[in-house]
């Protein structure tokens, strides 16, 4: 499935994701703003800024913040 993420989206991670992971560390509040799009292997690299710093993530594990495959696991509201 093609993500269509770039530069500047709001993002967290998916709802399939966070219930994969069992909804741990907090990973359903996590939310950031895209900064780099790159590589890893194969694979779609996300870097994204949260409140927090910088983090990088798969763009599989991704999706813009209210989009379906956000869906409704994320408790908590948005943490800029």
């Amino acid at each position: 499935m093609k993500k269509n993420l770039k530069i500047g989206d709001r993002i967290g991670y998916t709802a399939a994701f966070v219930r994969m992971m069992g909804g741990g560390y907090d990973i359903g509040q996590i939310r950031g703003t895209v900064s780099d799009i790159g590589t890893f292997g194969e694979a779609t690299l996300i870097t994204f800024k949260t409140e927090d710093g910088e983090c990088r993530a798969l763009a599989s594990n991704l999706c813009k913040v209210g989009s379906v495959q956000f869906g409704d696991v994320h408790a908590t509201p948005d943490r800029r």
